[in-house]
């Protein structure tokens, strides 16, 4: 399906030329077109954010007055842009443990599955991770854009052993021993 990215150009050569009429008859005698000939200049593409066009010029063309009217196809190919997340440690200096790049076309709204796998690994790994992880109203653009989603240790409290979570030394027994001896 094509869409209108930018209302379209037109450039005009206008020929004129005289006539003569016998009112008896009605015959028609036309004169030569002046100008004899005229020039399409050449035209850039203009740019459009997140599009490649093709071509990038239409070259300059001469015309008369025999030539037929036409149209020119610029053709526009939207290009993939990307939105990089990083993943923030605020338990440890602000160091990135993670990261997941999102590609998509400008203006579309990134597809946040593509950052599930990056968040449940985190997770598997201890991490608190906040969702979402993109400000509302986020979409692609012509520029690489980064944001940064913070991420804490997760902390377990009151483990005992009944709950070890890989602690170790949760318990320990300290026993007196009583001993009955004799001296005989």
């Amino acid at each position: 399906m094509s869409r209108n990215l930018k209302d379209p150009i037109e450039q005009t050569v206008h020929f004129t030329r005289t006539a003569t009429k016998d009112m008896v008859n009605g015959k028609v005698s036309y004169g030569n077109w002046t100008p004899e000939q005229g020039t399409w200049a050449k035209y850039d593409a203009p740019n459009i954010d997140g599009f490649v066009a093709n071509p990038k010029e239409i070259p300059e063309q001469t015309v008369n007055a025999d030539t037929q009217s036409t149209s020119v196809n610029i053709m526009y190919t939207a290009v993939s842009v990307g939105i990089t997340i990083n993943f923030i440690d605020q338990d440890n200096n602000n160091s990135v443990v993670g990261s997941v790049t999102l590609t998509g076309l400008v203006g579309e709204k990134p597809d946040l599955t593509q950052t599930n796998s990056e968040v449940n690994e985190l997770g598997n790994k201890g991490y608190n991770v906040s969702t979402p992880v993109l400000p509302n109203g986020t979409v692609f653009t012509s520029s690489l854009q980064s944001f940064n989603t913070p991420v804490t240790h997760k902390i377990i409290e009151g483990i005992g052993e009944q709950n070890p979570e890989g602690v170790s030394d949760l318990g320990r027994d300290v026993t007196r021993t009583i001993n009955f001896v004799t001296n005989n």
